[in-house]
Parts: C-alpha cells; structure tokens; sequence
C-alpha cells in the first residue's frame, strides 16, 4: 500500500476562470515502491490527498470523499491513465495551453512560461502519466455528455498529468481546468 500526503499547491491562474493547478504529494510505502501497478493507481485513487473537486483554490486540503475533479473516484481505473515521456507531456500540455476552443485568445507569454519554469524543473528520468478520461463538455454536443455528480458541469475543461519522482518519493498532480 502506499499512503500520500498533500503537502502543497501552486495554482497558476491563465485567462479568465482557466488555471494550473500543481499539487505536490510525499510518498510513503510499506516496501513496494512500485509506481507503475495496478496497487499504485488503487491507492492513489482510495487516497484523501486525490480526492479534489478542484471547485475552488485550496480545495486539495479537503477530502472530496468520492469525486476527482469532474469524476466520481468509482468510475476511474488505473487504464485511464497511460504512461507518457517526458516530451509527450510537454508537447500534451503546450497543445492543451494552445488551445483556442474556449478563448479566442492564447494565454499571455508571461503565463505560458510561469507555467513553463515548473515543467521545466521536472527532469526527464521522472514518470509521467497522462489521464485519459476526457471532460471537455464545451466540445460535445448536450445529448452526447452525462455528467458523473452533481457539480460535474462547473468544470468545462479537465486535462490531468501526474509526475512521479520515485527518488524523493514525490507525486505533483498537475490539472489544467476552466471553471
């Protein structure tokens, strides 16, 4: 079993009610340091420190009980996530970053390279993980789209990738979200 614990969040705002959201996890294990199982997605997902509704800034200190972001934590598995380099995951980010289907503006340089400057201190030998589940609302049409909770629909937009630093047993959860 491996326990995580919320230590922080840096919480990057972009355009209007859009935002990075990077919080930071220490790591503890019971002797199976194995970040690539089945056992680490059930505990990351059975964990409090996952439980975010990503509702409001500061909500990682709360226990969501049964929801990640737009998600209830019962209809995620560890197949939602896939294993990603290092350049997927920036070249993935700099695309969701880039996107104009909710703004007809980009972010501002200034706000692409604050977000830049904490990517960058992630090093290549890190895992990176990008969860497949898909909540873009905006981009599908009302009858195609069921939200999983009541407060689903506030999120207009959820991108996920989890960074693993298995030599100082850290997890940075880092979410792009539109409110």
């Amino acid at each position: 079993m491996i326990n995580f614990e919320a230590l922080d969040e840096r919480l990057i705002n972009l355009q209007p009610y859009r935002w990075v959201s990077i919080v930071r996890c220490k790591m503890t294990s019971d002797g199976t340091n194995e970040y690539q199982s089945d056992e680490f997605f059930s505990s990351l997902l059975s964990s409090p420190a996952y439980h975010n509704t990503y509702l409001s800034p500061g909500s990682w200190r709360e226990d969501s009980v049964d929801t990640h972001g737009p998600f209830s934590i019962y209809k995620i598995n560890p197949q939602h996530y896939r294993v990603i380099s290092n350049q997927q995951f920036i070249q993935e980010l700099l695309e969701v970053l880039n996107d104009t289907t909710f703004y007809t503006e980009k972010p501002t340089e200034q706000e692409i390279e604050e977000v830049m400057d904490v990517v960058n201190s992630f090093s290549e030998d890190l895992l990176y993980y990008k969860f497949e589940r898909q909540h873009l609302p905006a981009k599908l049409h009302k009858n195609e789209y069921t939200f999983d909770f009541e407060h689903s629909f506030v999120l207009w937009e959820f991108v996920e990738f989890l960074i693993i630093n298995q030599k100082e047993n850290l997890l940075h959860i880092l979410v792009l979200g539109l409110d």
